[in-house]
């Protein structure tokens, strides 16, 4: 409780575990921002390197895909199948490798 705004003491006081607690927050402060995801998409779409560095222009590039993560979040998969993809995906790569 130390850390978190006093506003927010009263609503998060008697929360059961941290988990809910972020649960609680994070609905409270996650909003689409659905221009700003257009917006960096497009500027990733018209990246370019021009004069930059190799390693400027790639920092640029893996700014706006981390700013434009913190919007977008793929779904976890709960039904299984992503495991599955990935250990054939791995038993495929290791057979070629051998």
């Amino acid at each position: 409780m130390n850390v978190i705004e006093p506003k927010l003491h009263i609503s998060v006081a008697y929360v059961d575990s941290a988990q809910n607690l972020w649960k609680n927050i994070k609905k409270r402060y996650v909003v689409a921002n659905i221009q700003k995801i257009h917006r960096l998409k497009a500027e990733i779409a018209s990246c370019k390197q021009g004069r930059q560095e190799v390693i400027e222009f790639f920092s640029k590039l893996m700014g706006l895909w981390n700013e434009l993560d913190t919007y977008i979040k793929i779904p976890a998969c709960t039904c299984g199948s992503a495991e599955k993809i990935v250990k054939a995906l791995w038993s495929r790569i290791k057979s070629i490798n051998s």
